[in-house]
């Protein structure tokens, strides 16, 4: 019924804000550990034990931890949404590799730590739109829910963030298309890949791979939605 859409609609909604506001946290917390990072000595630290990380590093990298729990615990409470929680298991991914590389390899942690920080903005990105103005929703919460704008065909009840979904996917599928743009002219350069990028490039392909099966399936639960009403 239209009443009960409305009411997924808006849990939908809520937590769709409860997730941008942690992913704006954590960019923020990001943002300020790059800096951290910029500032450390660069001097006698050969491996990822805390014991042999000048003080600094050591909380960097404890700091950088729990950013991956953080992202962790957001990937377990969207696994109802195989789009959303792919992104961020891709930003817990690149926070790991930077924990990997902070010991001995610091152009690395920062290209791993500058592609959170992007990864966390291209989520924001896609998923931002997807809430109504904050004046509107107070309208409706107020006033009672108005008529959608939109077909209700666009806003299947059953599926309040399919939209969020759809971007996040269009979003992955940008950053994967400008990556592997950069791995071939890379390879055209040099006339090869190195053994790092050979293995990025495993990644990115096992990555779209994903991204086809992900849109798949949620244009087919988005179409059942549809045609069960």
């Amino acid at each position: 019924s239209s009443e009960l859409g409305a009411v997924r609609q808006s849990e939908g909604e809520q937590r769709l804000k409860a997730l941008i506001a942690s992913l704006e946290k954590m960019l923020d917390e990001q943002s300020k550990q790059l800096e951290r990072w910029q500032a450390l000595p660069r001097s006698d630290a050969s491996n990822d034990d805390a014991s042999k990380v000048p003080p600094l590093r050591a909380a960097w990298i404890d700091n950088h931890r729990r950013l991956v729990d953080a992202s962790e615990r957001l990937e377990r409470d969207w696994m109802d949404s195989s789009a959303i929680q792919f992104a961020l298991q891709r930003i817990t991914r690149a926070t790991q590799e930077a924990i990997a590389a902070a010991a001995d390899q610091p152009a690395e942690t920062v290209r791993r730590v500058e592609q959170t920080i992007g990864q966390i903005e291209d989520l924001l990105k896609a998923l931002s739109p997807s809430l109504p103005p904050a004046d509107a929703a107070e309208s409706a919460t107020q006033e009672g829910p108005e008529p959608p704008s939109q077909p209700q065909e666009d806003r299947p009840p059953d599926r309040p963030f399919g939209l969020a979904e759809l971007k996040v996917i269009q979003g992955l599928q940008v950053e994967v298309n400008r990556r592997t743009e950069e791995l071939e002219m890379q390879r055209v350069r040099r006339g090869a890949w190195s053994e790092k990028q050979r293995r990025e490039v495993d990644l990115l392909t096992e990555d779209q791979q994903s991204i086809l099966r992900m849109l798949q399936e949620l244009l087919q639960v988005m179409d059942s939605d549809r045609s069960g009403r």
